[in-house]
C-alpha cells in the first residue's frame, strides 16, 4: 500500500497534533457542506494505490474514531495491517457488516453500496447514524464528473460539487437520505489530499 506509513510515529509525524488539525478540518467541512478542504499535507498520497485505503482516510478515522465506537471497511479496503492498525491506534472495533458501524468507509472507484445499507438513526436518537467516508480520485470537477448543486444550512444560496468519479444512482439515494431528516447518515468525501461534507441536511436540487 504505496504511501501509508502503519508503524506508529515511524514517519516522524505528531500523530496526536495531526488527529486534532483533522478533526477541526471535518468539523468544519460538516458545518460548511461541499466546501473542498485541504487535509494536513503529511497526511496526504499525491497517487494512492488502486483498492488500499488513502492515508487521507486513515487520518480521518484516528481523529474521530474511538474505542466507543466502531468501524466497517469496504471488501478491498479492510486489509488485515489496516484492520490491525485502526485497532491499535484508535481501539475502535472493527465490523464485519456494515449495519451497526459507526464509521463506514467506501470507494467511489470500485462501487459503494446503497446508503441505506448504513445505520440512520432514529427518531429518539438521530445522531445514532453512521458517518460515510467515500474515498473519491477528486472534488475539483475533472473527468465526467456530473454537477451537483446543494443548498442548505450551512450554504449561502446554493453550491455546486462535482465528484470524480461519477456516484451510480448518487442523487437518487441522497434525496432519499435527506427525506428521512433528521435521520439519515451524513457523507465524507475524502480524496488524497482533501474532503468535503454532506451532512444530511443539505438539499440537493439540481443535477447536470
Amino acid at each position: 500500500m504505496t504511501g501509508l506509513v502503519l508503524e506508529p510515529g515511524a514517519d516522524g509525524i505528531d500523530r496526536v497534533a495531526v488527529a486534532q488539525a483533522t478533526f477541526r478540518i471535518v468539523m468544519t467541512a460538516l458545518a460548511r457542506p461541499t466546501t473542498v478542504c485541504a487535509l494536513p499535507s503529511r497526511t496526504a498520497l499525491a497517487e494512492p494505490e488502486p483498492g488500499s485505503l488513502y492515508p487521507s482516510v486513515a487520518s480521518l478515522l484516528l481523529a474521530l474514531a474511538d474505542f466507543e465506537t466502531s468501524i466497517w471497511l469496504a471488501p478491498g479496503l479492510d486489509e488485515a495491517k489496516v484492520c490491525d492498525f485502526l485497532r491499535f491506534e484508535t481501539g475502535a472495533r472493527i465490523l464485519q457488516e456494515p449495519g451497526e458501524a459507526d464509521f463506514a468507509v467506501v470507494s467511489a472507484l470500485h462501487g459503494m453500496p446503497p446508503l441505506t445499507t448504513f445505520k440512520s438513526g432514529t427518531a429518539e436518537y438521530p445522531d445514532r447514524s453512521a458517518l460515510v467516508i467515500v474515498q473519491v480520485r477528486g472534488l475539483d470537477g475533472a473527468g465526467s464528473a456530473e454537477a451537483l448543486t446543494f443548498a442548505g444550512p450551512g450554504i449561502v444560496g446554493r453550491t455546486e460539487l462535482r465528484i470524480d468519479p461519477s456516484i451510480p444512482g448518487f442523487a437518487r439515494q441522497w434525496q432519499a437520505n435527506r427525506a428521512g431528516f433528521p435521520c439519515g447518515v451524513d457523507l465524507v468525501l475524502a480524496a488524497p489530499n482533501a474532503i468535503a461534507a454532506l451532512p444530511r441536511s443539505a438539499r440537493l436540487i439540481e443535477t447536470r
